[in-house]
């Protein structure tokens, strides 16, 4: 994964106007899709005998050669600050993450930064924002900031494929009465968030964080679970965008 190419890539990515935190860093491992068994009458590539070995070898450079490769930008909150740049393969693509965490910005701030059009283009876009605002605002009043920044993102990166996240609980309790009416919050800010992908062509990312170990011990961001699962979904997407 730290080829050279990968490395001339993100000498790349970094020249663009955003800072990266400290949180961009190489990820620690990326999952690869290898081919699965099939009963086609074709012998597999990877498993040549002495007769079609040279054919295999000439077949395997010219799919090395033409496999496509697809830059995705993730921009987050610290909420998620524990998601690493990395690669993911499968047959016959490769997506390349680039991580742009802003510590503890909320859905105004992350929607500057996309109108100043403070991140470098790339076919697909991952937002995760919205955990700080709903610690103190109505879920009615944080759809309509996000209604607003997929707005200006469509004007600032048309050609873009914008998907969001859904927000992962939270033990505190903010400006709320209580954890249990935070996380009710939560929740219907997650479902509302559904009507959007037919009413504004967005994707959503919908993140099943089931166990409460996946929340860290402040109570607000991931835990090294948590960002597994967050992790695993997000390739889940992309393999399903095949």
């Amino acid at each position: 994964m730290s080829s050279q190419i990968f490395s001339q890539m993100d000498n790349l990515i970094g020249s663009s106007r955003t800072h990266l935190t400290s949180s961009s860093k190489p990820v620690q491992h990326r999952k690869t899709f290898p081919r699965s068994a099939s009963s086609s009458p074709h012998k597999s590539l990877d498993q040549p005998n002495e007769n079609d070995s040279s054919l295999t070898v000439q077949h395997n450079k010219l799919v090395k050669k033409t496999k496509q490769f697809e830059l995705v930008t993730i921009a987050d909150s610290s909420i998620v600050q524990g998601l690493r740049n990395g690669t993911i393969d499968f047959p016959d693509k490769s997506f390349r993450y680039h991580v742009y965490t802003k510590r503890g910005a909320g859905i105004e701030r992350m929607t500057e930064f996309i109108k100043e059009k403070h991140f470098k283009p790339s076919p697909r876009f991952i937002v995760c924002v919205g955990s700080t605002n709903l610690k103190y605002d109505k879920p009615s009043d944080v759809l309509d900031k996000t209604k607003l920044l997929i707005s200006t993102f469509g004007k600032s990166y048309p050609n873009t494929k914008l998907a969001l996240t859904t927000v992962s609980p939270m033990n505190i309790c903010g400006l709320k009465a209580s954890v249990k009416e935070l996380n009710d919050g939560i929740n219907e800010h997650n479902i509302r968030l559904a009507s959007l992908t037919t009413t504004m062509g967005v994707d959503l990312i919908s993140i099943d964080y089931d166990k409460r170990n996946m929340i860290a011990g402040d109570g607000h961001h991931l835990s090294d679970s948590g960002t597994f699962k967050l992790s695993s979904s997000l390739d889940e997407y992309l393999k399903n965008c095949l």
